[in-house]
């Protein structure tokens, strides 16, 4: 089984367990994970995606390391935050990893797959371990789930188009270009974006997180399901003329912010291992957030973006 085809069926080794915690919201995630898999629709991986994303003449290995990673994270003990959190933190280096890897153009779209995989794992692997420690909102995440999560995994699942080359990046669809890395694509149009509507709804969603410092379980519950709605916003939005690396660095912010919460979250509940995920976050994370604020400022005009503390 190729390296890519392991990943896609881990993908949808999740997607189960999403569909079994929106049956109960009473269950843990643990108890969902448990769920007969008879009672759940159906989660084949087509092998339209594993076809256009090996297309060409990619090295059958690639994505390999990819694989690796997913096959470690332990879908079936989803309630216990050391292993969750250890899986999302080589989810997130994985993603930070192809987002800037330059790859030949015949690995192009295994490289975009990976990167939306690892979203999409990351998303759901959030909203599991919210659920099971944050039971005052559990309609919160299952109603994510079924609402937003799902028809995203599915319409993923339905195939992947072949990825646009940079110069057309201004034109590409914007769920394309979510996975596009900031600095490649700065550097190749170098457009600033002009736009003041987009211009103020992404100040508005950036100015509008809550702050962190001391934040509840509940805080962080409701600030990542906030921040993964929003990347789904930019990702189905269409960039106005000349914005579409502004629309771009929305979604880079988004994504990285969902980090920043999501080991936050990791650190109340794990307190065990919280130290381990503050000097992840300060190495990794931080970083990405403060390069990407100079991005901001660069081509949307705005003030340095204070990055999520």
């Amino acid at each position: 089984m190729s390296a890519i085809k392991r990943l896609m069926l881990f993908t949808a080794t999740v997607a189960v367990f999403a569909i079994f915690l929106t049956m109960s919201t009473t269950a843990s995630a643990q108890d969902a994970a448990s769920t007969p898999a008879a009672t759940a629709p159906s989660t084949a991986v087509p092998t339209s995606i594993i076809s256009s994303a090996t297309a060409g003449t990619c090295d059958p290995s690639f994505g390999s390391d990819a694989a690796a990673v997913f096959a470690a994270i332990p879908t079936d003990k989803l309630s216990q935050a050391d292993l969750v959190g250890a899986g999302t933190m080589s989810l997130i280096a994985l993603r930070y990893k192809y987002e800037t890897m330059s790859v030949s153009p015949e690995c192009e779209s295994a490289r975009q797959a990976i990167i939306k995989i690892t979203s999409l794992d990351e998303d759901v692997l959030f909203v599991a371990l919210a659920a099971h420690v944050d039971a005052t909102n559990t309609t919160l995440y299952t109603d994510f789930l079924s609402k937003n999560w799902q028809p995203r995994f599915n319409a993923f699942k339905s195939g992947i188009t072949p990825t646009p080359t940079v110069n057309s990046a201004s034109t590409a669809p914007a769920t394309l270009m979510a996975t596009t890395t900031t600095t490649s694509v700065t550097s190749a149009l170098g457009t600033i974006c002009a736009d003041k509507t987009l211009q103020g709804q992404i100040s508005a969603d950036v100015g509008g997180f809550p702050n962190l410092t001391n934040a509840t379980i509940a805080t962080l519950g409701n600030a990542g399901i906030t921040v993964i709605k929003i990347r789904y916003t930019y990702e189905d939005e269409k960039a106005p003329a000349g914005c579409s690396i502004a629309l771009n660095d929305g979604k880079l912010f988004m994504a990285l912010s969902e980090d920043t919460i999501f080991l936050n979250l990791l650190g109340l509940v794990d307190g065990a291992n919280a130290a381990k995920y503050e000097a992840f976050r300060v190495a990794n994370v931080a970083p990405r957030i403060a390069t990407l604020a100079k991005t901001f400022n660069n081509d949307l005009g705005f003030a340095p973006l204070t990055p999520t503390p």
